[in-house]
C-alpha cells in the first residue's frame, strides 16, 4: 500500500474518532423533570367537617397544625352521650378531612370517615378508592399501588407502613379504614 493511501486512511480515521467523540461530548443531555402537585398552602386556614354527637357539628375554618382537640373546642364540645375516648383529640388535622364524634356505644369503626362507612380494601381497591382515604393524595395512592404489584398483597394492615411516604403517624389515621379482607 503506498504511503499516500496510508497516510489517507490513518487522516480518515483520525477524522472518524474525533468525530464520534464530538458527537458524544454535545448529544443533549438528559433532564430531570420534577412534577409538583398542588398542596394547600401551609399558611392558610384549613377546613375541617365534624359530625357526631358535638354540640354544633359543621365546616369549621382553622389555623395550620391545629389538632381535633381544637375543632372540637370550635364546635362547642362533646355533648355528654359522647364517646370521646374512640377520637385521637391529639391528631393534627387534614384540609378537607371529616372528624366523627361517636355515640356511646357506637362502634368504633362507624367513627372512621371510609368512604360510604365501608373499610377499604388495600389489596384490591383502585387509586380512586385509595385517595378517598384521608391523608392519600395521588403520590401515597399510587405508592401503594405500586407495593402491592411489587410485594404482592398485604398480609395485615399495618404493612402500610412499608410504603414510602406511610409512617405510623398516617398508618394510625388509616387503620380504623381500612382493612387486607
Amino acid at each position: 500500500m503506498s504511503k499516500l493511501l496510508q497516510n489517507l486512511l490513518w487522516a480518515l480515521m483520525g477524522i472518524a474518532v474525533a468525530g464520534g467523540v464530538f458527537v458524544v461530548l454535545n448529544r443533549p443531555q438528559r433532564a430531570d423533570i420534577t412534577i409538583l402537585l398542588p398542596t394547600p398552602t401551609a399558611s392558610g386556614p384549613l377546613q375541617a367537617h365534624l359530625t357526631g354527637a358535638v354540640a354544633n357539628p359543621g365546616l369549621y375554618s382553622l389555623p395550620p397544625g391545629s389538632r381535633v382537640n381544637d375543632l372540637l373546642s370550635a364546635a362547642g364540645g362533646p355533648l355528654p352521650e359522647a364517646d370521646v375516648a374512640q377520637v385521637n383529640l391529639a391528631r393534627f388535622l387534614r384540609d378537607g378531612e371529616q372528624v366523627h364524634v361517636p355515640l356511646q356505644g357506637e362502634p368504633a369503626q362507624a367513627s372512621a370517615s371510609a368512604p360510604g362507612g365501608q373499610r377499604v380494601n388495600i389489596n384490591t381497591a383502585g387509586l380512586e378508592e385509595l385517595t378517598s382515604l384521608p391523608g392519600i393524595g395521588q403520590v401515597k395512592g399510587q405508592a401503594i399501588v405500586d407495593y402491592r404489584f411489587k410485594n404482592g398483597p398485604f398480609q395485615r394492615a399495618d404493612e402500610l407502613m412499608k410504603v414510602p411516604g406511610i409512617g405510623p403517624a398516617t398508618y394510625d389515621s388509616l387503620k380504623d379504614l381500612v382493612t387486607v379482607g
